[in-house]
């Protein structure tokens, strides 16, 4: 069997064939190698997540947020839904039919060490937002404050959203287990803090009309470090993020090393990932640019833009 079919699976053949009955047969095309990138998006969300807590200062713990969640459910309705002389755009319901994200006030101020995120049915792009992302923080946390402020606090990021778009087309992000993903301060002070991230599961299932083209759920096995708070000097390395294709069951747990930021970006602009996968398969990601990385699952190597990645 050939790297290529080892991710496909029977749910994203069958999703193809109903798309092909509904956009006209052979019009329809889901890039060959799009559900192997879908293996990649979860590193994305994982690296993603760390700065979200920074917000526009890239600092661990400041207050405010940076919303990517727009820029993320375009590239992959883009990706995963296109046909030839067919504008992917109009899977989007228009700005017109709803608020856009971007005028309303979707975050609510920080309460009881609490910040969320609530969508309400807005708009980014000309497609839905409805659910929730919240931030809380914990320990030894001072009164209606969001930031780690004493070693042992710490913030967990819990999405529960969804995305839709015309023709059924529905992204959904939730947490699987109670925390999603959690920071802790660990030790050290000012800039030289050190964290470590840890995820009891966080599930994206891609779906049209009921038919599921994608189903993945990242979580850790082992706790990540992360040295240093400002993005110039943010540095992950070590512990194990498990990837399952929930549409195959075939799980791969990656190991971070020298994963580094830069100023200008949400997400590492260099260091890598390697791994091995329940089938034997060896994996591995390597980043070349901000969003940018090289991916592979045995012999297939593709490029990816990771979809939260970009600020």
């Amino acid at each position: 069997m050939g790297t290529k079919s080892i991710f496909a699976g029977t749910a994203v053949a069958t999703g193809l064939l109903v798309l092909s009955g509904c956009f006209g047969g052979d019009d329809l095309i889901d890039p060959p190698d799009a559900t192997i990138e879908e293996t990649a998006q979860p590193i994305g969300d994982v690296v993603a997540s760390i700065d979200d807590v920074g917000g526009s200062t890239g600092a661990i713990g400041a207050r405010g947020f940076e919303g990517d969640e727009g820029r993320a459910a375009e590239k992959l309705f883009a990706r995963r839904i296109g046909k030839r002389n067919f504008d992917w755009s109009s899977l989007f319901i228009a700005n017109a039919e709803a608020t856009s994200c971007a005028l309303a006030t979707t975050f609510g101020s920080c309460a009881t060490h609490a910040l969320t995120r609530a969508f309400g049915g807005c708009t980014v792009g000309g497609y839905a937002f409805s659910g929730t992302v919240a931030y809380n923080w914990a320990h030894g946390v001072a009164s209606d404050t969001c930031a780690l402020t004493s070693v042992g606090d710490y913030v967990t990021r819990i999405p529960n959203f969804s995305v839709s778009g015309r023709h059924g087309a529905v992204l959904t992000v939730s947490a699987t287990g109670v925390d999603g993903q959690k920071l802790t301060y660990a030790s050290g002070a000012g800039s030289n803090r050190v964290m470590t991230l840890e995820s009891d599961g966080i599930r994206r299932l891609f779906t049209v009309s009921g038919t599921t083209l994608f189903d993945f759920t990242s979580e850790t096995t082992s706790a990540m470090t992360v040295t240093g708070t400002n993005r110039g000097s943010r540095v992950l390395s070590g512990g194990v993020l498990r990837v399952t294709n929930n549409s195959t069951g075939v799980t791969c747990d990656l190991v971070p090393a020298s994963v580094a930021w830069t100023t200008n970006c949400n997400c590492p602009t260099t260091g890598s990932w390697t791994g091995t996968c329940s089938n034997g398969v060896n994996t591995s990601l390597q980043h070349t640019g901000c969003g940018a990385a090289v991916f592979t699952l045995g012999s297939t190597t593709v490029d990816v833009s990771l979809d939260r990645c970009g600020l």
